[in-house]
């Protein structure tokens, strides 16, 4: 089985990769700076990604950062990717 993605979506997967390096060896203003791009990247309606912005914006803590982006991740994930056996 492969995961693929769903005609007219977008992967966002690199985005998330990057937050998880910036993670380990990043600052907490670098990993707030991509999750923002993330959050631009999911091209959900303006007054959710303003929320979901805010709430990066309000978080102290890499970890919390974290959790919330892997929330958003599996979400987005479950929504614009399929599996299908090859």
């Amino acid at each position: 089985m492969t995961l693929t993605i769903k005609k007219g979506r977008r992967n966002l997967q690199e985005i998330y990769d990057i937050i998880n390096d910036t993670y380990r060896s990043g600052s907490l203003e670098e990993m707030r700076n991509i999750s923002k791009e993330f959050v631009t990247e999911m091209r959900v309606e303006k007054y959710k990604g303003r929320g979901f912005i805010n709430t990066i914006d309000k978080i102290k803590d890499k970890v919390k950062l974290l959790t919330l982006m892997t929330n958003l991740h599996m979400q987005d994930s479950r929504e614009t990717s399929g599996l299908s056996k090859i």
